[in-house]
C-alpha cells in the first residue's frame, strides 16, 4: 500500500511538474510570437520609409544566401561546424541595420547606454552567447565576409567561434550614409543557442 502511494504522488508531482513546463513554455513561445510580429511590422515600416527615399543606389550583388553559404565555407575550411540561419536573428540584424540608418551611426553600439545585444534581446531571443559583425561599402557577397575573414577587430573571432550555431542577417540602403554617401549596410547577428 505505501509503495502504490509513493507512485501516485510521484506521478501526480510529474504531472503538475509537466503541466507547469508545458504552461511556461506556451506562454514563452506567445511571448516571443508577439514580440516577433510587432517587431516585424516596425521593421517593415521602416522598410517602406526606405524604399520611398529618392535615388536609392542600385543594390550590390550582396545577397543574404551567399553570406550564409561563404560564411560556413569559412568555418568548415577551418574545421567548424557550420551556422544554421535564424528567421529570429535576421529579425534582430534587420532592426539593427534599420536603426544606423535612421539614426546616421556606424557603430556597435550608438550610445555608450546602449548594448551591443539590445536588438537581440528586444525580440525576446534566448541565447547564451551572441555576437555580432557589421560591413558597409562592399560591392559583394564575398567582398563582406573576406573582410570579416581579414579583420583584426574581432569579425574573424566571431566568424570563426566554435560556440556559435545560429546566424541571421540584414542589408539595409542609404542615401548618404554617416554622410560619405550611398552606401549598402550589412549586419550579421551570430549566437549560441
Amino acid at each position: 500500500m505505501k509503495k502504490r502511494y509513493i507512485s501516485l504522488v510521484v506521478l501526480l508531482l510529474a504531472l503538475v511538474l509537466g503541466f507547469l513546463y508545458y504552461k511556461q513554455y506556451k506562454d514563452y513561445n506567445n511571448e516571443v510570437a508577439f514580440k516577433t510580429a510587432e517587431l516585424s511590422n516596425e521593421t517593415a515600416r521602416i522598410n517602406a520609409n526606405l524604399a520611398k527615399a529618392k535615388d536609392l543606389p542600385q543594390l550590390t550583388d550582396i545577397d543574404t544566401s551567399a553570406l550564409i553559404a561563404l560564411t560556413n565555407a569559412k568555418r568548415q575550411s577551418n574545421g567548424i561546424a557550420t551556422l544554421t540561419e535564424d528567421p529570429q536573428l535576421n529579425l534582430s540584424a534587420s532592426l539593427k541595420c534599420a536603426d544606423m540608418i535612421n539614426k546616421d551611426y556606424w557603430s556597435h553600439k550608438q550610445s555608450e547606454s546602449q548594448s551591443t545585444w539590445d536588438f537581440i534581446d528586444k525580440i525576446g531571443y534566448r541565447y547564451y552567447k551572441a555576437g555580432e559583425n557589421l560591413a558597409y561599402g562592399k560591392d559583394s557577397s564575398t567582398d563582406v565576409v573576406n573582410s570579416w575573414y581579414s579583420s583584426e577587430l574581432g569579425h574573424r573571432t566571431n566568424l570563426l567561434d566554435k560556440e556559435f550555431n545560429r546566424v541571421g542577417f540584414a542589408k539595409c540602403i542609404s542615401n548618404n550614409f554617416v554622410g560619405k554617401g550611398p552606401a549598402v549596410i550589412v549586419v550579421q547577428h551570430l549566437a549560441g543557442k
